[in-house]
């Protein structure tokens, strides 16, 4: 990648704009260096692809025949007791990857190299058959490399989660394919970007292309910290009330994908908090299973001048508002890199996967207060049950109202923090 004036990126992602946007963050960055870049994407989301680049993408899509979707991995998980069976879904998409490559270095005016998201097994498989060099998306702290078995230094307190989730042989059953594929891409890519948080990186996963580091892990900035316009005509329809009120607004956002979803006590009890402050701030609230959210809440015409319910949010042009006061969310890397690029405390509210373990590290840098929400019988980095089957979330209204007014407190530790 050291001549990268000829050369054409490809990239790909697993299915979830979670994997999508760290991927489309580092197209925008190639593309206005003037790098060739092609995503290759599924036709069943195209769509959501567009939408997270925000610009002209006709040179840029590669629209291939997978037909997966994050619903049918969701039901092989289920089917097989909660294990994320990321080896299994990948099999499907490996020719369909295979063939839009060959076809993009057929036209290729030089070399090409590949990034691919941590989940697409498939990618990193027709890559290496192909033979291109590829580079492997982490959106997440190494620590889950290791976690998994990489060849990555631990903590002794790192340590001790990892032996709990080798004894843990539900948590071990459920982590075992994800395993599979991690330790496979990492012995066979030429780095990792690990998107930190830490202020002191600058560097940005363009500048590891031309860099012959000694480690296959890169720490690069945040993938949020590449500056995208904000449109304001976007972004105004979310702010509640005048603008000469200038009350404080909670946006709350659990991802995209409908399985972290609180259950409906734990949506029961985060918007009876939310409400006992409804004359103290405004809340935007971006609802992923609406289905749960309805049944816990009930009827919100009569909440309009407090609360707007949406099905979309362009979160990181949201983030960005001096208006947004906090992010109430369920602790996923983007989400948690997004709000610290924005200076956005947060009330993380973690459910499985990697949350939890990001959760602890976010209250431990003093940038998030933490509810009691994660599925203790996931284990570390494994599947979340289902919203109507998981146990019940162990905090109620009172908790949630106190850490509001904590973390919105003008001299609350959580604000300073960004001021230091």
């Amino acid at each position: 990648m050291r001549d990268a004036s000829t050369t054409t990126l490809v990239v790909n992602a697993l299915v979830g704009p979670g994997h999508m946007n760290p991927l489309v963050s580092l197209c925008c960055e190639a593309l206005d260096r003037g790098l060739a870049a092609k995503f290759i994407v599924g036709e069943p989301n195209e769509s959501d692809v567009r939408k997270l680049f925000g610009r002209d993408v006709e040179d840029v899509l590669v629209v291939v025949d997978d037909p997966s979707d994050f619903d049918e991995l969701v039901e092989i998980t289920r089917a097989s007791n909660y294990q994320l069976r990321v080896v299994d879904f990948n099999s499907s998409r490996e020719a369909p990857i295979e063939a839009a490559t060959r076809e993009i270095m057929a036209r290729a005016p030089g070399p090409v190299a590949g990034v691919a998201d941590f989940m697409s097994l498939a990618a990193a498989r027709a890559w290496r058959r192909l033979g291109v060099p590829y580079y492997v998306s982490m959106p997440g702290p190494p620590t889950i490399l290791g976690l998994m078995g990489c060849d990555v230094p631990l903590s002794g307190e790192e340590w001790i989660g990892y032996l709990m989730m080798k004894l843990s042989s539900t948590a071990a059953f459920r982590s075992e394919q994800l395993g599979i594929a991690l330790r496979e891409m990492y012995a066979h890519c030429v780095g990792v970007f690990c998107s930190s948080i830490d202020p002191s990186i600058l560097e940005s996963s363009w500048s590891c292309f031309r860099t012959k580091m000694p480690s296959k892990v890169h720490l690069i900035r945040t993938f949020a910290a590449y500056e995208k316009p904000v449109d304001e005509s976007v972004v105004a329809p979310f702010f509640l009330g005048d603008a000469e009120e200038e009350k404080p607004i909670i946006l709350v956002s659990f991802g995209t994908l409908w399985v972290h979803s609180l259950t409906v006590h734990g949506t029961r009890e985060l918007y009876k908090g939310l409400r006992r402050g409804k004359d103290e701030w405004r809340v935007v609230w971006k609802v992923s299973e609406r289905q749960i959210f309805d049944e816990a809440v009930g009827d919100q015409e009569e909440e309009e001048d407090w609360l707007m319910v949406v099905d979309w949010i362009p979160q990181l042009a949201l983030l960005k508002s001096p208006r947004v006061a906090c992010f109430l969310n369920h602790c996923g890397w983007n989400g948690l890199t997004e709000a610290f690029a924005t200076a956005t405390p947060v009330l993380a509210a973690p459910i499985g996967g990697d949350q939890p373990v990001n959760s602890v590290f976010a209250a431990k840098l003093g940038v998030a207060a933490v509810l009691d929400s994660a599925d203790r019988n996931a284990g570390i980095m494994a599947v979340p049950a289902l919203p109507r089957v998981r146990e019940e979330e162990r905090f109620d209204e009172r908790e949630v109202y106190a850490k509001l007014k904590q973390i919105l407190d003008p001299q609350s530790s959580y604000r300073l923090f960004f001021l230091r």
